[in-house]
């Protein structure tokens, strides 16, 4: 399970909206223990699942405002780049283990 961690400061520090300067640290946690990560499947669902926690934990992007658009689009790179190594070791340990073969 991966575990997103959002310091608002980091990603709204100067944030000229005070509402979503306001917000707080959250964790959120990306379950992908059903998923086969060593199938194409699986990866974009897992992708799917991140892109999903992101888009949770950033402010909504529905503002015809640029500067507002603009720290949205910072927290989803923020996000996106904290959990990549996450994702990469995940994808990679499934691949390693392979699928089981049955003997014959």
């Amino acid at each position: 399970m991966f575990r997103l961690i959002l310091p608002a400061m980091l990603v709204l520090a100067s944030s000229p909206f005070p509402a979503i300067a306001q917000s707080t640290q959250r964790d959120v946690h990306v379950a992908y223990r059903d998923l086969d990560l060593a199938t194409t499947a699986g990866v974009t669902e897992l992708d799917r699942r991140i892109k999903r926690a992101i888009t949770a934990m950033c402010p909504a992007d529905d503002s015809t405002e640029l500067a507002r658009k603009a720290i949205v689009k910072r927290c989803h790179r923020i996000l996106a780049a904290a959990v990549a190594s996450q994702r990469t070791r995940a994808i990679a340990s499934a691949t390693r283990s392979g699928p089981a073969v049955a003997a014959r």
